[in-house]
């Protein structure tokens, strides 16, 4: 086939029909369809070899991928017909267009997108080398993952999306086009970019670890998620294989050696068996132990013996060989049932363990001699305005030339590097916004610190008081980093939430424009009923969106003293909302330019956090202070109604309920400290509350809104573990306590409900990276993978929906074919 001009059904059939070659062929069967292949790879290798004498490997490709254009173009007189394409035109096209040096010609083409096989698209975009080519390449790269696991009609759901994403109206057009009847789309989106990077792979879920190899044939990256391990030699991109995949039991962490001239690959499971696979050997796998808790696995050197340092079932730190698992005969290092090892490696001679307990402090360990190395950090006595109730989460080890450093990083964003010899804070510490999931120590004399978070970026410090660069690098959080040198460049390998393995350039990176960090938004109208969106940003500023197109209507700049921290619609009035902002000033404004009708400054005897407004003929606003007291005031006059009510002990949020009774205030309050969220029932002459039940929700309740199921009025709360609670707003019972059960148990941020042929739809988003949907009556859950978290997500009339967060802001809206998925069976 590969040698000559052109080949037909006719070749295959003398083939079948001659007693020599029917041995040659392997036939198999899928539905209605015949296929033939060879009977084994190393005789398809032989022929491809022959057939490259004769001419070169891309010329050989370059006409495969003319003969399967050539039958799209014969049967269509308006361009290819791709929607009759065939399957082996679907799944292989991308491949010979790749090796034959043509892909960019397809790559402007929409048709050729939606109808491909995702996974060997996304394999074949590194052979584009125009500039166009590479730039829809990267377009097609950011859902990467989303493509490998969406259904296949929500494929072109998501190029779309992307097309968005990177500012491409056209493509995103075309993308559209190609499908009319999607189940969901984008109608425009204010999305970051995402700095440019070498793209290795795509795992179809997160990302766990990264790890470099120096090999005989070179540096090999390896990443490592749930189900399986994918390895690449960073010369070329050409993959490798791993021998790990589909595991009987999820893969937690892995752990790299060099063995030989290969790899030896350690991974630790959900179910405690820790296992070591050779790809080349002869028995590829082995188990090394039975008995691991769910901490971490971590390649150390013994005494010149390679081996990996795990927990045991009883908190207990051990050293196994790689070679056969045995624990070697080292001191025990007891830890602590709350306690997290969060690193081990070689130092200066010594195998040190960093170990975080619950309380915020931390110890390190000498594995090998068995005792701390020295008095634990406590980072609230060492550093003012630590916040101490936040445990590390990542941490890294490095030697310098006075010894050894520690760049830690907690959930609250905070970043420290610790000389656990000394006692001593190192440079300034670090007070991010965004929770710290790995951290890295890197360069000549490891003067490089880099630290990865859950929004998805990079930051770079060069030395212990240089500035801090920030890179946008993964659309989920940077959950794995590792470095090595390739041609004299520092490379740092990061692993993603989003599935992506990247390879960057520390030297070279540098930061690209962000359209903004959106932290809430309200929605209204104007005073001809069109549809506008406002926003706060992180920054403190407000911006007002045109729904329908996403044109800026109207941007309010504020220092970072005086910007907004609030905002809230008034019922019953869609063209007005209220804003507050850190200097206490409540605002009411108007769509669709947000100017001022008139406002008032709160008293200086609070911190007040939140405002919310009661629909009543002259309404009420209610505004939530950090002392955990509510105050009621009359948005027309600015009066105060009532003193202050003692709602909690600390920050809190709340929501009125969208019905009220004359004679009484009736709202929902929640807050972070206690895990509690109150029903209130407010009137002239007394004040009661009940306890809604709160279970299994990690950090409690962080949204609440209000919806009907049947004649019964309720209110939907989200929160940890990516649960979900309904409670009957008349008694304060819960109804229905659920889980999402495929947002990987992630935090839920936001939530808003909608009645659609009276079914109760409810939106949610947050480090789920996901636009979640679940019907309250059939309990049926999906997601539209928007690739980042959001931290708000609203209803919008006509069956759509904004969803905004770190990366940007965009507007999605819900087909037919994605609203009927949620109907009773």
């Amino acid at each position: 086939m590969l040698g000559t001009a052109a080949y037909s059904e006719r070749d295959v059939t003398r083939l079948l029909l001659d007693s020599a070659a029917v041995d040659l062929l392997h036939r198999s069967t899928h539905g209605d369809r015949v296929a033939f292949r060879l009977f084994h790879e190393a005789l398809g290798e032989h022929l491809r070899q022959l057939s490259t004498r004769q001419r070169p490997a891309a010329e050989v490709h370059r006409h495969l991928a003319d003969i399967l254009l050539e039958k799209l173009s014969s049967s269509s007189f308006d361009g290819r017909d791709w929607a009759h394409a065939d399957g082996y035109t679907r799944t292989y096209l991308p491949f010979h267009a790749g090796e034959g040096q043509v892909l960019d010609q397809l790559l402007d083409d929409a048709g050729f997108l939606a109808a491909v096989d995702p996974a060997r698209l996304l394999a074949a975009l590194p052979a584009a080398h125009t500039g166009s080519g590479r730039r829809v390449a990267r377009i097609i790269q950011r859902v990467g993952q989303q493509l490998l696991v969406a259904p296949e009609d929500e494929r072109i759901c998501y190029l779309e999306m992307a097309a968005h994403m990177a500012g491409d109206v056209r493509l995103a057009g075309e993308l559209a086009a190609t499908a009319p009847d999607r189940p969901w789309s984008v109608l425009w989106a204010r999305w970051d970019a995402l700095v440019e990077s070498r793209m290795l792979g795509h795992h179809d879920d997160y990302v766990l670890a990264v790890d470099t190899v120096e090999t005989a044939r070179g540096i090999v990256v390896l990443s490592a998620s749930a189900w399986g391990i994918q390895a690449w030699r960073l010369a070329d991109g050409e993959p490798m294989v791993t021998g790990v995949r589909e595991p009987d039991s999820p893969i937690l962490d892995m752990a790299t050696f060099r063995q030989g001239d290969g790899i030896a690959i350690v991974t630790l499971h959900e179910d405690g068996h820790l296992l070591r696979t050779t790809p080349d050997a002869a028995d590829p796998q082995r188990i090394l132990a039975e008995d691991r808790a769910p901490n971490g696995v971590w390649s150390i050197d013994v005494a010149g013996q390679s081996a990996v340092a795990t927990v045991s079932r009883d908190h207990v730190v051990e050293v196994l060989s790689v070679r056969d698992g045995h624990v070697l005969d080292l001191p025990p290092v007891v830890i602590g049932r709350e306690d997290r090892v969060l690193m081990v490696d070689n130092i200066g001679g010594r195998c040190l363990a960093v170990v975080s307990g619950n309380r915020g402090d931390t110890t390190t360990w000498d594995v090998t001699a068995g005792r701390p190395l020295s008095e634990p950090l406590h980072p609230g006595a060492h550093v003012p305005g630590w916040r101490s109730d936040k445990r590390f989460w990542a941490a890294s080890l490095a030697e310098r030339q006075d010894g050894p450093v520690i760049l830690l990083g907690d959930r609250a964003g905070q970043v420290i590097a610790w000389d656990p010899l000394r006692g001593e804070i190192i440079g300034d510490p670090h007070h991010g916004d965004a929770g710290v999931f790995t951290t890295l120590i890197t360069g000549h004399d490891n003067d490089v610190w880099c630290w990865g978070d859950w929004n998805g970026n990079l930051f770079i410090r060069g030395a212990p008081q240089e500035e801090v660069r920030q890179l946008a690098v993964h659309d989920g959080g940077v959950q794995s980093l590792a470095h090595c040198e390739l041609n004299g460049a520092r490379l740092l390998i990061s692993g993603g939430r989003d599935g992506a393995v990247r390879a960057w350039n520390v030297q070279a990176a540098r930061p690209v424009v962000s359209v903004g960090d959106h932290h809430s938004i309200v929605t209204g109208a104007d005073s001809t009923r069109q549809s506008c969106i406002a926003s706060i940003k992180a920054n403190g500023s407000l911006v007002i969106f045109e729904a329908d197109g996403g044109d800026v209507l109207a941007e309010l700049r504020r220092s970072a003293e005086e910007g907004f921290r609030s905002a809230a619609v008034v019922p019953g009035d869609p063209r007005s909302f209220v804003t507050l902002d850190r200097q206490r000033h409540i605002t009411l404004r108007g769509f669709p330019d947000g100017q001022p009708s008139h406002d008032f400054q709160l008293a200086s005897d609070e911190e007040w956090k939140s405002i919310a407004v009661i629909n009543r003929e002259r309404p009420l606003l209610l505004v939530t202070a950090t002392s955990g007291r509510l105050g009621f005031f009359d948005l027309a006059t600015c009066d105060a109604i009532r003193p202050p009510l003692a709602c909690h002990t600390g920050s809190f949020m709340v929501a009125p309920l969208p019905e009220q009774p004359d004679e009484a205030h009736r709202f929902v309050t929640w807050d972070w400290e206690c895990f509690q969220a109150r029903l209130w029932t407010v009137t002239n002459d007394e004040t009661r509350h009940r306890d809604l039940p709160v279970l299994r929700m990690e950090d409690g309740v962080t949204a609440v809104s209000f919806s009907h199921i049947g004649d019964i009025p309720v209110a939907v709360g989200v929160g940890g573990y990516s649960r979900l609670h309904i409670w009957n707003t008349e008694d304060g019972s819960l109804m229905i306590d659920a889980q999402l059960e495929q947002a990987h148990h992630m935090q839920l941020a936001d939530v808003d409900t909608i009645q659609i042929d009276r079914q109760s739809l409810i939106l949610s988003g947050g480090h789920t990276c996901s636009a979640a949907l679940w019907s309250a009556e059939s309990r049926r859950e999906h997601h539209l993978r928007v690739g980042s978290p959001l931290w708000s997500t609203r209803f919008l009339p006509g069956n759509r929906a904004v969803v905004a967060g770190p990366r940007g802001i965009m507007v999605l809206e819900l087909g037919s074919r994605l609203l009927s998925r949620f109907e009773h069976p």
